[in-house]
């Protein structure tokens, strides 16, 4: 059983990549179970007793999660820091956990894809609804690892092709606004090398036609997304490239949190 431990390179076999998206979905849970921002809004107004309870009933929830990952057997399997995760009370989450939390369901959909529970990926410019972690079956861990069928490998390295392109317009746009200079031979601007990218695109049929010669975002040219729709477009483009590239076999040993996003 969990032959798939012992691979030390190339890309995850589907049971692996199914115990991946059911651990994702339990840290997910545990978030969404007890909000922080629940904790923080009402536990001034507690008392001591109240607030005991609160917790006792948070850790034994916790244990719940951890008892049923003990259960299928990816308790080892995963990585320390999402153990922790899980035994953590509200008043112990950070800031940056809930972000990584949050934006953990691009992750899920992009796994969830890939095995075939969901027909497409949202667009670039268009968070994962969480709705759509509720595709993965109710089975029982076990059940849905020996099932586990993944998309073809070639369909699979189309995406994360077109998840390192948006990643990489959000690193151009970053350069270009803390006026980076940029060389290219020919007389090239970057402005020029942008256009092109998003025009070879938009005829392979990977993005939609190009707005003023840029990549089209929230109906706009890239260049001209605000700073709140330009930090979703990169969060977006950041999280699906870290999934796809780790479907793709780029995580050392397959290490979920090692996976390498470079552009």
């Amino acid at each position: 059983m969990f032959a798939w431990l012992k691979k030390k390179s190339g890309p995850p076999s589907a049971d692996a990549v199914m115990a991946r998206v059911i651990i994702l979905k339990y840290l997910f849970v545990k978030f969404a179970g007890t909000p922080p921002e629940y904790f923080s809004e009402h536990s001034e107004k507690w008392t001591r007793d109240e607030r005991n309870t609160f917790f006792e009933k948070e850790q034994v929830q916790h244990k719940h999660l951890a008892e049923r990952l003990h259960e299928a057997g990816l308790w080892n399997v995963m990585e320390q820091k999402e153990r922790k995760f899980i035994q953590m009370s509200s008043k112990e989450v950070t800031q940056q956990m809930l972000v990584d939390a949050t934006w953990s369901v691009e992750s899920i959909v992009c796994l969830l894809w890939a095995l075939g529970y969901i027909a497409n990926l949202p667009e670039y410019d268009q968070q994962a609804d969480p709705d759509l972690t509720n595709a993965l079956p109710t089975e029982l861990p076990q059940v849905l690892m020996k099932n586990a069928v993944l998309r073809p490998r070639t369909l699979v390295e189309e995406q994360r092709n077109l998840a390192e392109l948006w990643h990489w317009r959000s690193r151009t746009r970053q350069l270009q606004d803390s006026n980076y200079n940029f060389s290219f031979p020919g007389g090239l601007t970057i402005q020029k090398v942008i256009g092109m990218a998003a025009s070879k695109a938009a005829t392979n049929g990977v993005i939609p036609s190009p707005i003023g010669d840029d990549f089209p975002i929230f109906g706009k040219p890239y260049r001209d997304a605000t700073h709140e729709e330009y930090s979703q477009a990169t969060s977006i483009a950041v999280e699906r490239h870290r999934a796809l590239n780790w479907l793709c076999g780029l995580a050392p040993r397959n290490r979920w949190s090692e996976t390498p996003t470079g552009t």
